[in-house]
């Protein structure tokens, strides 16, 4: 009777799905890399706002992922298709075997080509190579993991002819060589 008595209780109960639901962040997020309060950290030194920082849930603006290397295979060709003409951009980069996490702001777009218009077309007819540009609002910055209790850093821009870099074979570049990312640089 006994098993008769288990078959018919677990009957009655079975669940109605195998798994469960996947949890709903209170920060709806998509980044692999940081955090919200890393983004909101992010935001209040775009904003140049560090005497009263911002909290994720008070950003005047939305991150949005537009470009993900490592689904990209570190595509310089996918970087420049995704974020080219864009507008402002934030550089996030997990540097390989460490806690160590890059990155950079350009308040500009990055370019690899000028397009013209021609009729219903839009054409190549410059391909940029270390075409300098001017702003004095970008930065580069370092954050490590938490559990190391380090303060994150970073720095304005301090030759703003030259605070970022449009170049065809290379991903974003900020200054002359400060922060530059080419292709394969997975392995690097």
């Amino acid at each position: 009777i006994l098993p008769d008595l288990s078959d018919e209780l677990f009957r009655s109960i079975d669940p109605k799905h195998d798994l469960l639901q996947k949890r709903v962040s209170a920060y709806p997020f998509d980044s692999r890399i940081i955090n919200a309060k890393d983004a909101a950290l992010i935001a209040t030194w775009i904003d140049n706002k560090q005497e009263k920082p911002y909290r994720f849930k008070e950003l005047p603006f939305k991150f949005e992922l537009i470009y993900r290397a490592s689904q990209e295979h570190f595509s310089i060709n996918k970087f420049h298709e995704s974020c080219d003409n864009k507008g402002p951009t934030v550089v996030i980069i997990k540097v390989l075997n460490s806690e160590e996490i890059i990155g950079g702001y350009n308040p500009l777009d990055w370019r690899s080509v000028e397009l013209i218009n021609d009729g219903n077309r839009r054409l190549p007819s410059y391909v940029y190579n270390n075409h300098k540009c001017k702003t004095s609002k970008s930065f580069i910055f370092s954050l490590l993991s938490s559990s190391k209790g380090a303060i994150p850093r970073f720095s304005r821009i301090s030759t703003k002819n030259e605070a970022i870099i449009w170049c065809n074979n290379k991903g974003p570049c900020f200054g002359l060589q400060d922060l530059w990312i080419q292709n394969n640089s997975s392995v690097t």
